[in-house]
């Protein structure tokens, strides 16, 4: 094009309106610039990426609709020019040996399987719109044990990642829908009275892609009132206190502790993480188009959602490392039965199926139930009969009622099944 050209084509869009549109069709990053926030676009055609300060929509006779840029001002990391002149490398198994490394530089972790869970975390944020599931990482401690370095690597690395300190209800849901951003919640009260009950709804609500948030808008009128916003996307958790389990069982939880090694308190090579996020980056400009290899995963129910996106980043990058990855899974499998064992509804079970086993009836009183349950126990650490009855309707036995005495109906088919998940076991007799 020549420069004449190019000059009335600039004063052209010049004088059309520019519209504010950051996540256009196609986009791989954003690139910064001094003074300027670029589109980082594939070319869906030869595949090559591309650099452009605007994105024109287009009608089917090829007449611009609109102008769009970026937003200038979004709180990410992103890539810088060097992008255009990163070798697209297939080598992803080095790629990811070079963050485990880089994490290893600023993280002591409890166990060596936990880098490689970060690090393909990671790459997992890079190809989000490929999954229906994103697993959160939980780094949970008390004061001075790592989680704000870990969130602070994880901003550094993560594709289009948020560090949320103080939002505004406003604010947090537009940006989840907005632009699609890996979020961090770090240090922030989600329980209790001083709790920020924007980020609780948004941590119940990101981690399966299709669950909205309704807000009312008391700007619009009438149905137009109330908008939905889409937050998938995602999460980092760091706290000091425990979540509830709901939410747990979508996490990767890290139990941090304090450094022994004080080679990891140092600042982040800023450089070096620059350099991983363009090769980050050009490994989604890669896969952008191309669809995730089917993984074969022994676990099950939650701890299956959540692991298959790291198995299929594995599978893809080094398929090498799936045992080692299994390894962790049944160890989590395994910790996940220790802990329904003991749990609440694994001593219900427990009592049930011991009271089944004494009685010839298929009924059991509130009152038995209760007592049951708080044979052995102090006074004041009794179970309420309303905390026994709805954990055992929560288990799924049906409300009945005897003369004047109100029970519940215990379904053998149900109690076998119970006794199975639980690690109970029943009296043939």
């Amino acid at each position: 094009m020549k420069m004449e050209d190019k000059k009335k084509q600039d004063k052209s869009k010049a004088k059309r309106e520019v519209t504010t549109w950051t996540r256009i069709p196609n986009l791989i990053h954003l690139v910064d610039l001094p003074g300027k926030v670029l589109y980082l676009i594939l070319n869906p055609v030869t595949n090559h990426l591309l650099v452009r300060e605007f994105w024109e929509d287009l009608n089917d006779n090829g007449k611009i609709i609109k102008i769009y840029q970026p937003k200038q001002d979004l709180p990410i990391k992103m890539v810088d020019k060097e992008i255009i002149h990163t070798p697209r490398s297939k080598d992803y198994k080095q790629l990811l040996e070079d963050i485990i490394s880089f994490i290893k530089k600023y993280l002591e972790m409890p166990h060596e399987v936990d880098y490689l869970i970060i690090a393909l975390w990671i790459f997992h944020t890079y190809a989000i719109e490929k999954f229906d599931v994103t697993p959160y990482l939980y780094f949970y401690g008390t004061r001075e044990t790592g989680k704000s370095t870990a969130c602070s690597t994880l901003y550094e690395l993560a594709f289009f990642c948020m560090w949320l300190t103080s939002p505004t209800e406003s604010t947090i849901f537009r940006s989840a829908t907005f632009f699609e951003p890996a979020i961090i919640v770090d240090e922030v009260a989600l329980w209790g009275e001083e709790s920020q009950n924007a980020v609780t709804t948004l941590i119940k609500s990101r981690y399966k892609r299709g669950l909205t948030v309704p807000r009312c808008n008391l700007n619009k009128p009438g149905e137009d009132s109330i908008e939905s916003y889409n937050v998938f996307g995602p999460l980092v958790l760091a706290t000091t206190e425990e979540i509830p389990e709901i939410i747990e069982s979508r996490c990767f939880t890290f139990l941090m502790q304090k450094n022994v090694n004080p080679g990891v308190e140092k600042r982040i090579d800023k450089k070096e993480a620059a350099e991983l996020r363009n090769r980050l980056t050009c490994f989604r400009a890669d896969i952008f188009n191309e669809p995730l290899p089917t993984v074969d995963t022994k676990a099950r129910r939650r701890l299956r959602e959540i692991t298959e996106p790291l198995y299929q980043m594995l599978a893809l990058i080094d398929g090498n490392r799936i045992k080692e990855f299994d390894d962790f899974v049944n160890l989590e499998e395994l910790r996940k039965q220790t802990d329904d064992r003991s749990s609440f509804e694994a001593q219900l079970v427990y009592k049930i199926a011991g009271w089944y086993s004494l009685n010839n009836t298929n009924f059991l009183s509130s009152e038995k139930i209760t007592n049951a349950m708080n044979e052995g126990k102090r006074e004041h650490d009794y179970y309420s009969t309303t905390k026994v009855s709805m954990a055992v309707r929560k288990i799924g036995f049906e409300r009945a009622q005897k003369k004047s005495k109100r029970g519940y109906t215990i379904e053998p088919k149900l109690l076998r099944k119970l006794a199975k998940q639980y690690g109970v076991e029943l009296n043939q007799n």
